[in-house]
């Protein structure tokens, strides 16, 4: 499955999703950092439909049933930035103003080749920190994303005040949180790995493929 290409930054962080109250940013950092995430090759290209669900417009549509109260060059702050995602939000968003924000450095200098390779390295600045330490000198954003972060945080509900206190008057937010029942495979596997000690991708991998055609994992 595709989980298994993505096991390394997958199911060995069962304690940042599922204890988070428990766990430090530091943990959370230093996870990303080993593993930059998510997994995209370089030559990877953008593909339509996602230029359309990044799209500020749309958000705005999406908001409040008219494009009435869009900014012509919208500001966007992209939270917990990843090596992906701002290629997508300056491709779907051409005339605006992008920051990208993320914790781990080793995330942002792969974003930053990817940039490149899309000719965007001049559109998009990046900053290496905690989205919790943003303040209003970085002023304020018409849209802010937020995909599969909040939920890293030790309490989300701050990290979402923080980017409530960032939007302009009439910004939208597009936020996406980790489901559990979606990811319920994903537990099982990182439960599995608790049991038996497995803390390394090749073993777990191993250990796998000695299962049964027919075992639920």
């Amino acid at each position: 499955c595709k989980g298994l290409v993505e096991m390394s930054s997958t199911f060995f962080y069962r304690k940042y999703e599922k204890n988070s109250r428990e766990t430090s940013m530091q943990e959370v950092q230093e996870q990303y950092e080993r593993f930059p995430y998510p997994i995209v090759p370089l030559a990877a290209r953008v593909r339509r439909f996602d230029t359309f669900l990044m799209n500020y417009e749309a958000a705005v549509y999406a908001a409040f049933g008219s494009v009435h109260f869009a900014q012509a060059k919208p500001r966007i702050l992209v939270a917990g930035a990843g090596t992906f995602e701002p290629c997508v939000v300056a491709l779907a968003n051409p005339e605006s103003e992008i920051i990208a924000v993320d914790i781990s450095r080793s995330s942002l200098k792969r974003l930053r080749l990817h940039l490149m390779r899309h000719g965007l390295a001049n559109r998009v600045r990046l900053e290496c920190r905690d989205l919790r330490d943003l303040d209003q000198s970085f002023g304020k954003f018409d849209y802010v994303i937020a995909t599969g972060v909040l939920h890293h945080l030790p309490k989300p509900a701050e990290g979402l005040a923080k980017l409530s206190d960032l939007l302009a008057p009439n910004g939208v937010m597009r936020l996406m949180l980790y489901s559990q029942q979606g990811r319920a495979q994903i537990y099982r596997i990182q439960e599995f790995c608790d049991a038996l000690e497995i803390r390394r991708p090749a073993i777990l991998r191993w250990a796998m493929a000695k299962l049964p055609a027919d075992h639920p994992m």
